[in-house]
């Protein structure tokens, strides 16, 4: 009898371990919602061990092989981290591809990716700060560059110590490097013509453009409400640097004007004639580096989205040498300069001026004086 409760025993004993050791390799979990609604799996410690796929966002198709979310147009592809979408660092992107990343973030790239395309050099404005100079730059142009990297190539090709110190007058040399990704991705498309990398021909290019008559535009606001808008911009802005302000719009107005008035840009839609290659030596005339000279003076939020917008487009349209988004600068300097800083209205007591025929032309491109731009689509 003592025997058999002594085999009992140890069988027992033997299945309690068993059951042990099963246990161990079973971990306790919970199931975890995130504020975008997605769920996740995690054990006792917080640590994630599964994710559930997620609705893709519109436009988006989920992989199962490579567990991406990839846009059936573009090919921009995301992935779900910690239940949070985002564009990993070793997906490069054309920003002109991408219409809409609401929802997702964007991580930056990795430093090694960065090539040096030139040097710009600036000069030192009074009051300036070095962040008040390169951040447009950086944002503009490197807008996946680690900031904090960016930053130490500024001071060490300028060999500058201490960043609080500058001064007006002195030469800001402005790094500007391009992503490899761009890179090769222009080289694969070398071949390509601008009309099939826009998907229009020439001939519909100049129907878009020619499908908005400025002549037949008018402003929607009356002289007067411009005179008073244009007066209560002034008023924030430093007296002794209006000049500046008001030259920078008209100046940079009359050299893109130059570049697609009378039918000029015709020839530019052929992304391989010469006149493209004097413009990325002239940097386009120059037309950013003047804005961003100025912009900081403005303290009216449509005006400062309007000289934002001419920037980007200018630097886009420059480096992807698309012509329509030159075009879309020109339209929004040209009714800032022809229609706010020459407005058809004095004040009382002041000396009236003749400007002819310059505000025939209006676009209805500005948010400073339509509330929207007016790009082409």
């Amino acid at each position: 009898m003592i025997q058999l409760k002594f085999i009992s025993f140890l069988l027992v004993l033997c299945l309690a371990m068993i059951n042990l050791v099963g246990c161990g390799e079973v971990e306790e979990t919970r199931e975890k919602t995130l504020p975008d609604g997605s769920k996740i799996i995690v054990d006792t410690g917080g640590k994630i061990l599964t994710e559930e796929k997620v609705e893709p966002l519109e436009g988006y198709t989920y992989d199962e092989d490579t567990g991406r979310y990839i846009n059936e147009t573009t090919g921009i592809w995301y992935v779900v981290e910690n239940g949070q979408k985002i564009i990993p660092s070793e997906e490069y992107f054309d920003r002109d591809k991408v219409v809409s990343i609401s929802g997702i973030g964007i991580a930056d790239r990795p430093n090694d990716v960065w090539e040096l395309k030139e040097v710009r050099e600036i000069t030192i404005q009074s009051g300036d700060t070095l962040v008040d100079v390169i951040n447009p730059y950086f944002m503009n142009e490197h807008f996946r560059m680690n900031y904090e990297w960016y930053a130490k190539q500024v001071l060490e090709i300028n060999n500058i110590t201490d960043p609080n110190i500058i001064k007006a007058g002195d030469t800001l040399k402005i790094p500007i490097y391009i992503d490899k990704g761009a890179k090769d991705s222009n080289e694969e498309s070398a071949g390509d013509n601008h009309e099939n990398k826009n998907m229009l021909s020439k001939e519909e290019i100049i129907q878009l453009v020619e499908s908005i008559d400025p002549y037949q535009l008018k402003p929607a606001m009356t002289p007067k409400e411009r005179y008073d808008l244009r007066t209560e911009i002034y008023s924030k802005i430093p007296k002794d640097k209006i000049h500046n302000f008001s030259h920078a719009i008209q100046s940079s107005a009359l050299q893109l004007y130059g570049i697609v008035s009378d039918d000029r840009y015709i020839e530019l839609i052929d992304k391989n004639h010469p006149r493209w290659d004097a413009y990325d030596e002239n940097n386009l005339f120059g037309v950013v580096t003047v804005l961003s000279g100025v912009e900081k003076y403005v303290d009216y939020k449509p005006l400062q989205e309007d000289i934002d917008a001419v920037k980007k487009l200018c630097n886009e349209g420059l480096k992807k040498r698309n012509i329509l988004k030159i075009i879309d600068a020109n339209r929004i300097l040209q009714d800032l300069s022809r229609h706010l800083i020459r407005v058809p209205y004095q004040g009382e007591g002041e000396e009236k001026v003749d400007y002819g025929d310059i505000h025939n032309l209006y676009f209805k491109a500005t948010k400073t004086l339509e509330g929207a731009h007016n790009f082409f689509k």
